[in-house]
């Protein structure tokens, strides 16, 4: 799968990471704090070992997975595949249609039989799932390219385009030979080739975000942002307090704001164009976000789960801890009852 641009993941940290961990600041005291004994802090750690087994490393483990789920989930929805090689395309002659690859690359014979491959594709067929969810029924889509002016304005769907990438217009006029044939010579023969006819500058190709294995790519890419960026955030939300986190939810109003502040950010990358263009995102449907934010939710369910074992641990700790500490203030008293009791010399 295509990971993340680094450019989302430097937002994302500036926004997630920098301005929403500043409300821990302002975070209040948990109710046993005051309970047992300081940390000793010479002898103990701040991460202890049931911290990092109980919490940090469940979390490590089921995050990456919960984002790429979301990111296979869009991609597979409209495309039909999340592997690197089939998304990428290919110039073999039989890939297409042995699944290898869901689009495919003409290009030209050099001098000494060396091949220069095209950069565009000039077909690809897409498993496109209902509403973009793949566990509904799906239908091909086969895309050819084209040299007539496509209006690829903002929030272009090719899928709502099918009609102008189709193999009957004049490009192609229902056969594939009409721009291109298996390459001439034997070392490239099992390649596809351009027509001696067709000029470079007339290519029928797919044009730059008009293939549907580049939209469905940017799709769950986009879903993969919002699971990150709302994942984190509602991460943040459940780790603010041992406890469980709805009995914490208001008792941060900066928090609560910076929350709102990174929702309606991340809303701007998405659903603003000039912004989701130049982040090189499309805009979700009503039923890619909502599975994104299903997929950013299932975190907390997954942090409160790993919380309840940790609390349980937790619990028998303190409770140990503050029979020690009452037993020492005990004894301190104890001790200034005797001293008040001494009588002065």
């Amino acid at each position: 799968m295509v990971p993340l641009k680094p450019t989302l993941q430097l937002l994302n940290l500036a926004v997630t990471h920098v301005l929403c961990t500043v409300s821990y600041a302002f975070e209040e005291a948990e109710d046993y704090i005051m309970k047992v004994p300081p940390r000793d802090a010479e002898t103990s750690m701040v991460l202890t070992r049931p911290l990092l087994l109980l919490r940090w490393l469940p979390f490590v483990l089921y995050f990456p997975a919960v984002v790429y789920g979301s990111l296979c989930f869009g991609t597979l929805g409209l495309t039909g595949t999340v592997w690197n090689e089939a998304l990428v395309g290919s110039t073999g002659i039989h890939d297409l249609e042995r699944g290898r690859a869901i689009c495919e690359h003409a290009g030209w014979e050099l001098e000494g039989g060396d091949y220069k491959r095209d950069s565009r594709p000039f077909h690809c067929r897409c498993q496109v799932s209902q509403e973009g969810n793949p566990l509904h029924p799906s239908k091909l889509l086969d895309q050819w390219g084209t040299t007539q002016a496509v209006d690829l304005q903002s929030g272009f769907d090719p899928l709502e385009h099918a009609d102008a990438f189709s193999v009957r217009q004049p490009d192609w006029k229902g056969s594939p030979s009409q721009a291109v044939r298996h390459c001439p010579s034997p070392q490239n023969a099992e390649r596809w080739c351009w027509q001696d006819t067709i000029p470079e500058s007339r290519r029928p190709v797919l044009p730059v975000g008009a293939s549907c294995a580049e939209y469905g790519t940017k799709v769950g890419q986009t879903m993969a942002l919002v699971t990150i960026m709302l994942g984190e955030l509602l991460t943040l939300m459940s780790f603010r307090t041992d406890g469980f986190f709805l009995f914490a939810l208001f008792r941060n109003p900066w928090y609560n704001a910076l929350f709102i502040l990174n929702v309606s950010v991340m809303l701007t990358f998405v659903y603003r164009p000039a912004v989701s263009e130049e982040l090189e995102l499309v805009p979700l449907s009503t039923g890619q976000l909502s599975a994104a934010l299903g997929f950013a939710a299932s975190l907390v369910v997954l942090n409160e789960v790993t919380k309840f074992f940790y609390r349980r641990h937790l619990a028998a700790v303190n409770e140990a801890l503050e029979k020690e500490a009452l037993a020492k203030a005990k004894g301190l008293a104890g001790q200034e009852d005797e001293l008040k009791g001494d009588p002065e010399p």
